[in-house]
């Protein structure tokens, strides 16, 4: 029971109330694990708690101080005041985009798909209208679209930052020029496949780069946030986040699988 549980799942283990005959030492057991589930999920979400606060805190100061930095760089008058203030800029940047991923992050560590909750959605047309506004912050970027129509219940702003998120990674971490986006239906899940061609990874970290703080080069920017944002809200969509080597072991797919919509408009 405990082995197919996801690693976020600390509910408590039930016991078949059908079987009246359990040792004793089993239920002592199972009551134990029980208490200690209930530690731990209170200890986690404390922790959270303490996060998404911290980063609300520092969303005011580091968003009044983005300005003053681009002003003050504009204003500087030597060479010398130009880079002090460039590298102030720059961490003041690297700060504002590691307060949003955090609030990213709890955001999609509580939200859980429930019959309802979210509209349907068409991803092709939520794709397309995304890329128009992300063409523009990135015009040197290569976007190839195949977008056919597919349709999930869920919360356009979430899956909006799983694209953001992707094309970020594959754009500043992959070192890619060129990006292919798709959309459609397979086996009756809807997905969503981002395959860019740039550096790509070795199979080893392929299972690694969506974990929380991991990133495989050091010296480039980046928290080690974005993979793991788009895997947790793309499961509280009851979907799947799967990463792979490009064609020919060139490049990294990322494909976010949807379960199908329902005549109800709730997921299966």
């Amino acid at each position: 029971v405990l082995r197919k549980r996801r690693p976020e799942d600390l509910s408590p283990i039930g016991l078949d109330t059908t079987h009246t005959a359990y040792p004793k030492e089993i239920t002592l057991l199972v009551n134990a694990l029980n208490e200690l589930l209930q530690r731990l999920a209170n200890h986690v979400s404390l922790t959270k708690r303490f996060v998404e606060n911290a980063a609300h805190e520092l969303r005011t100061p580091v968003a009044a101080l983005l300005p003053q930095s681009e002003l003050a760089f504009r204003n500087a008058e030597t060479e010398r005041e130009r880079r002090a203030v460039g590298r102030i800029k720059q961490s003041a940047e690297k700060i504002a985009r590691l307060t949003h991923q955090l609030l990213n992050l709890t955001y999609a560590e509580s939200v859980k798909l429930d019959a309802g909750d979210f509209p349907i959605l068409n991803l092709a047309e939520l794709v397309d209208e995304h890329l128009e506004s992300y063409q523009r912050t990135a015009p040197e970027l290569t976007i190839i679209k195949n977008l056919e129509c597919a349709t999930v219940v869920g919360s356009p702003g979430s899956i909006s930052e799983v694209l953001d998120n992707l094309l970020d990674n594959a754009r500043c971490h992959g070192q890619a020029e060129c990006i292919e986006i798709s959309t459609g239906v397979d086996g009756g899940n809807a997905f969503l496949d981002i395959l860019d061609h740039g550096a790509g990874l070795d199979p080893s970290e392929l299972d690694r780069v969506t974990e929380r703080f991991y990133r495989v080069n050091k010296t480039q920017p980046g928290s080690g946030l974005g993979l793991s944002i788009v895997k947790e809200i793309v499961e509280a969509h009851d979907g799947v986040c799967k990463l792979s080597q490009g064609p020919d072991g060139k490049g990294l797919r990322v494909r976010c699988t949807f379960p199908p919509v329902k005549p109800s408009g709730a997921p299966r």
